[in-house]
Parts: C-alpha cells; sequence; structure tokens
C-alpha cells in the first residue's frame, strides 16, 4: 500500500504557493506521522542537513551561507540535543533546533532594543498597577495541566491582567514600527499579556510559533527587583546577549528563529511584560507541521553513532554543550555553585516558564524570596 506521501507526489498534489527555495516544500508534515512516509516527505521536499544555505527576508532571498560562528553554535546545540536521553524531548528539541536554522532571517543582528511609544506605555503602566495587587488569574502551561512539570507549582505560575483591548491597540499602533524594522509588510499574529512573573521564576530556552510569531515584541511595563533579570537572546551569528530591559523598554526580535531564554532565576517581588507577534502578509506559509519533515532522517543517533565521520567531528569539536548551556552553567559557578550542584538545565517547552522556587533547597522553603546563595 502507497504512503501517503508517496500518493501525493504520484498525483502531484501540493500546497500550490509551496515550493520555491527558503519556503516549505510540497509536501506537509502531521504530527505522529509514520517515519517512513516523513522520510519520503524530507527527500520530496528537498531538505538536506545541515542546509547548504540561509535565506533572507519574504519572499525568501539566498543569502549565502551559514557564517562559521553560527554553524559552531548549531553544531553545539545539535550534539546536546542528540545526546538527551529522553525520547520525546529529544524529538521536540530537535523540531526547535530545525526551526532556528531554515527561517528566513529578516535583520543584520535579530533583535534591537528602544523605547515603546510614552502614551502607549502610559496606559500600559496604569493598567498594570491597576490590576498588580488584585488579579486573581494565573498562567496554566501544557506541561502544568498534563502534570508533566515539577518546576511550576500552580502558586508560583505567573500572574496575568488582561485588557485585550488594550493589547490590540498596542498591537496595532505598533505594526508600522515592526515593519520599518523588519523591511517587509506585516499582518498582526498575538498581543499576549500582561504577565506578571513571580520571584524565582526562569523561562526556557526556545523559538517562538513559525506561523504567526515571526517578528515580535517584547514591552517592559514595570518590575521591583532586587537585581537585574535579563532575557538571554542569540544574534545571528549564534552568539548569546544578555539584554536588561527597563520599564519602557522595547526589545525587537526575530521570534520564530532567535533562540531566547531567561535563564537566571527572578529576584524581585513582580516583573510584568506584555508579547506581541506578527508575520509577513503576503504569503507566509510556514506552518509547525512543516518542520516535522525537516527533521533530519538520523536524528535518532548519538553523537558517537553518526555515521558520516566528518560530520561527527564536527559535532564532537563544538562540545556536549551549546552557548546559552554555557552561559547558565556559568552564572551558576559565578554564584559559587560546583559543576555538581548547578541545578538542571530548565527544558520543557510544554512549561517555559519555570520556577527554581519549586526545586528543593532553594528559596529557603518559601515562595517569597530567592536564597542568599543565589
Amino acid at each position: 500500500m502507497r504512503s501517503v506521501g508517496a500518493l501525493l507526489l504520484a498525483l502531484g498534489v501540493a500546497r500550490a504557493h509551496y515550493g520555491s527555495e527558503g519556503m516549505p516544500g510540497p509536501v506537509q508534515g502531521v504530527n505522529g506521522m509514520p517515519e517512513l512516509e516523513r522520510r519520503e516527505a524530507y527527500a520530496a521536499n528537498g531538505h538536506q542537513w545541515p542546509p547548504p544555505q540561509k535565506f533572507m527576508g519574504w519572499p525568501p532571498v539566498a543569502n549565502g551561507t551559514e557564517s562559521e560562528s553560527y554553524q559552531r553554535s548549531r553544531d553545539a546545540i545539535e550534539a546536546w540535543v542528540r545526546n538527551l536521553p529522553d525520547p520525546a524531548q529529544r524529538w521536540n528539541e530537535w523540531v526547535t533546533l530545525v526551526q532556528s536554522r531554515l527561517m528566513p532571517s529578516f535583520t543584520d543582528v535579530g533583535f534591537k532594543l528602544t523605547r515603546a511609544p510614552e502614551h502607549l506605555f502610559q496606559a500600559l503602566n496604569k493598567t498594570y498597577y491597576d490590576g498588580l495587587h488584585t488579579t486573581q488569574h494565573r498562567e496554566k502551561f501544557r506541561g502544568q495541566r498534563r502534570g508533566g512539570s515539577v518546576r511550576l507549582s500552580e502558586g508560583n505560575a505567573p500572574l496575568f491582567v488582561y485588557n485585550q483591548q488594550l493589547m490590540d491597540r498596542v498591537m496595532r499602533e505598533c505594526r508600522p514600527r515592526m515593519e520599518a524594522w523588519a523591511g517587509v509588510p506585516l499582518k498582526e499574529g498575538q498581543a499576549y499579556g500582561i504577565r506578571i512573573y513571580q520571584n524565582g521564576s526562569t523561562l526556557v530556552n526556545h523559538v517562538d510559533r513559525s506561523e504567526t510569531h515571526v517578528i515580535s515584541f517584547i514591552l517592559h511595563i514595570a518590575s521591583e527587583l532586587d537585581e537585574p533579570w535579563p532575557i538571554q537572546i542569540e544574534d545571528h551569528d549564534g552568539r548569546v546577549h544578555s539584554v536588561n530591559l527597563t520599564p519602557g523598554d522595547m526589545l525587537y526580535y526575530e521570534s520564530s528563529k532567535q533562540y531566547h531564554a531567561r535563564f537566571t532565576p527572578m529576584n524581585g517581588k513582580h516583573y510584568g511584560s506584555v508579547f506581541v507577534h506578527y508575520y509577513p502578509s503576503e504569503g507566509w506559509n510556514w506552518k509547525n507541521t512543516d518542520l516535522i519533515t525537516a527533521v533530519p532522517l538520523d536524528y535518532y543517533d548519538t553523537v558517537d553513532e553518526v555515521r558520516d565521520p566528518a560530520r561527527r567531528a564536527a559535532l564532537e569539536e563544538a562540545g556536549p554543550r551549546g552557548a546559552m548551556e554555557r552561559f547558565y552553567d556559568g552564572f551558576w559557578e559565578s554564584r559559587g555553585y560546583s559543576a555538581a550542584d548547578v541545578p538542571p538545565f530548565p527544558v520543557g517547552l510544554d512549561s517555559p516558564v519555570q520556577n527554581i522556587c519549586d526545586l528543593p533547597g532553594f528559596c529557603g522553603g518559601s515562595p517569597s524570596l530567592v536564597s542568599e546563595e543565589l
């Protein structure tokens, strides 16, 4: 019996707007699709690993090859992913890594720090403080609903202040700014917030949804901190930057391509931001399921099992931990922790916000304070 992928190819069935370089191929993936069918789709879509070139803008234009620095950064992430012991986690991290390499870039660096329009900042600031001490809403992530997160109890989950009318206004009025930065017309995707992080909060290393979260910004509204709480974000060469936002700052970023995280636990009482996302308005056709067919065929091999000697050597040379992981280790070591005592690297895309206070031995047994050792 012929697989669905083979049948589609034989009949010439494809999404008409797919198929050119830098775009998804003619066969879309399906969650849980048989591996044989996925392999056929990988070939039909013309995927190669590592990707032989990179693309910029939309419609995408070939923009040479990845820089050596970026290639090394992806190799280090791949080496870490290949050796993850949990198969489900390994697959999820593979999809994330593939997305980071296949999405086109839009700017020279990948992020930009600037100031928000004052009238929008003031409106958000008022809404924030009006709701800070009265809201009863807390975010609930898939990992919590499934009982899969041991690092985010309900009491440490972010609070949430709802004002969708204001969120939509912020998204609408800031769109021309984001179009000027990205260099393409944009369609409004999602405006999300106000999220209020709690003491001890962290954010796992991730990229955002390929469908709608392509060109984005974080607008920081207000906080009460005992020390700065920066966001870690990579540039287009794979270098990690630690960026501190003050109230009224906006961080533009290519959120479906750039890994970003908050590895240092928040030390303070509250930290509130909104998240606004756009995508190219003319023919943007990347779907999350397209990434399923782009995961390399040997994704289940550990580094030692990679068959190509040159590829295996590159992964071994890059090391078992990427720049984000090294940043995480360095933070804890700078606080006096030995390598053996560093808490586990936060993972789990189903629970992107986690909290160090939900690990034994941190925060003095109380969710109100991060321990002195931090």
